[in-house]
């Protein structure tokens, strides 16, 4: 289902387990999420200067600022078509 929205929760697990060297494969069984998901949240991670002990530590809002940061946003493709 395309644009479900992730909970922080779920989110949380999925560093974790990242943290244990879980496979992307096994993590999206168990958390019952698509494997491209699992991939995305996991490069998006990657990308950050922070571990994954550190991203653990943070909290919702420091975490979400960080896991969300240069994410294009709605308005930014509304100007595009302006453009036009």
């Amino acid at each position: 289902m395309a644009n479900k929205v992730t909970s922080m929760q779920t989110l949380r697990m999925i560093i974790q387990m990242l943290d244990r060297n879980i496979s992307e494969r096994k993590i999206s069984r168990q958390l019952n999420l698509s494997r491209n998901t699992v991939k995305y949240y996991r490069e998006r991670l990657l990308q950050s200067a922070h571990s994954f002990k550190e991203l653990q530590a943070l909290g919702d809002a420091s975490f979400s600022a960080i896991l969300y940061s240069d994410t294009p946003s709605v308005q930014d493709e509304d100007q595009r078509k302006e453009d036009l």
